[in-house]
């Protein structure tokens, strides 16, 4: 290793490693999870396979200090994921951690406000009757006694999302508990909480959670599973 030269196409990789790294910095103090979670993906698939030591160990430099500012960020041991000097080791530490900072996001609360008008619970709690059947926002404010622009500005106000909004949040933390069983199928889960396809379901769920519902299914499985319903978390 000593005064062995870095092969200019290894400098290459390794800066173009380190760019993407300053791109996660970036979107980690915004807290983007999407963002970070395709970074450290993308991150993953294009660790530099230097030839030389010294490629090697900047590699393993810029891996292990990524692994800690990442693991810091969502309060995860850094010491879980400090790779070890084998190249090969440095993809699989980044894929772990990815699907470790994707597994914590799975249960972020969906905000909430303190009280609601007993008209917006009775909407929230036909919602949760009608999830494999969404309700058109005309027929949910006629449940109610309302007309359908009264209903949304009501339900707006009090809970600070649209009735659509929080309708397809229902619909995707139904969906995802469906899922934690690694036989249910994806198109079940879709079909079962209201959605008329799989691109429709794959895209929102996507957006949600950020990683494809098989993906959440193993690794929600890897972690056994789900620490509570969810669903019931959300406003009754």
């Amino acid at each position: 290793m000593h005064g062995e030269p870095v092969a200019f196409a290894d400098q290459q990789a390794v800066h173009a490693f380190a760019s993407d790294c300053q791109i996660l910095a970036g979107a980690l103090a915004e807290q983007n999870i999407r963002s970070i979670l395709r970074i450290l993906d993308r991150l993953a698939r294009g660790v530099p396979r230097s030839a030389s030591r010294s490629g090697q160990l900047a590699t393993f430099v810029i891996v292990a200090s990524l692994c800690h500012q990442v693991a810091s960020r969502f309060d995860i041991p850094p010491t879980r994921f400090t790779p070890n000097s084998d190249p090969s080791d440095f993809s699989r530490t980044l894929r772990d951690l990815s699907s470790t900072v994707a597994a914590g996001s799975l249960s972020a609360p969906f905000p909430q406000p303190a009280s609601a008008d007993e008209r917006v619970k009775q909407m929230c709690e036909e919602m949760r009757r009608s999830i494999a059947h969404p309700l058109g926002m005309a027929e949910l404010a006629a449940r109610v006694g309302l007309s359908a622009s009264r209903a949304q500005r009501l339900f707006r106000l009090h809970m600070r999302v649209s009735a659509g909004r929080y309708s397809l949040e229902l619909r995707l933390q139904h969906a995802a508990d469906a899922l934690q069983s690694p036989t249910r199928r994806v198109s079940e889960a879709a079909y079962g909480a209201g959605f008329a396809g799989l691109p429709q379901f794959d895209r929102a769920f996507r957006r949600r959670f950020g990683m494809s519902p098989t993906r959440y299914r193993a690794v929600v499985s890897r972690r056994g599973g789900s620490k509570g319903d969810r669903g019931s978390q959300l406003l009754s």
